[in-house]
């Protein structure tokens, strides 16, 4: 008995959200792409396995865009990081706005990392040395 319950909230729950999205006439506009890094504030120390918390301001292209998540492209060190801003709504405004976020570095070994933000100059990023200790 519980089981069907749960299959006809499901349905149901189903039902609503695509009869929401189908009768939708309006048009949808997204794009997602990476975003200049202009300035990164924050620690260079700290200890293992504590959090260290950076401010960082990313230029995004228009008055939609937001912050979608960091990407690390590297999985060692020194550690390549971007901004991954998504546009969504099709009135945006076509001024670039800052957007400043937090970007959380834990170490789990004492030792010196690196962490290099992207600029609008690939040749040229932010560069943050941390020297964490026990």
């Amino acid at each position: 008995m519980m089981k069907k319950i749960i299959a006809i909230t499901a349905l149901f729950a189903v039902a609503f959200i695509t009869g929401c999205s189908l009768s939708n006439n309006e048009p949808y506009c997204y794009s997602a792409a990476a975003a200049p890094i202009t300035s990164v504030t924050g620690p260079d120390t700290g200890q293992v396995n504590t959090p260290l918390t950076f401010t960082v301001v990313i230029q995004a292209a228009s008055s939609c865009g937001e912050l979608d998540r960091f990407y690390e492209s590297t999985t060692g060190f020194p550690k390549d990081i971007s901004a991954i801003v998504k546009y969504e709504g099709c009135n945006c405004d076509n001024k670039v706005t800052s957007l400043s976020k937090q970007y959380t570095f834990t170490a789990a070994a004492s030792g010196s990392y690196t962490l290099r933000f992207t600029t609008a100059n690939s040749a040229a990023p932010i560069v943050k040395t941390i020297t964490i200790t026990q």
